[in-house]
């Protein structure tokens, strides 16, 4: 934090100065995707290999 004329302003560094990494939208959504699926398929992916036999479960069934 820093004050500038008489106001409080964060200060953020750069990604290279801080070692943190964005991970690519490829990689984020594929790892949601199958972190996912189990939880709003049935039968869930580990039950049944073939994507053409899950089904949505229904709103209710997700908020149980």
């Amino acid at each position: 934090m820093a004050c500038v004329n008489g106001r409080l302003r964060a200060e953020f560094c750069l990604r290279e100065n801080t070692g943190t990494h964005c991970t690519p939208r490829v990689l984020a959504e594929e790892v949601v995707l199958h972190a996912l699926e189990s939880l709003v398929y049935e039968p869930d992916p580990l039950q049944m290999a073939d994507t053409g036999e899950w089904r949505l479960k229904s709103k209710a069934r997700l908020l149980v």
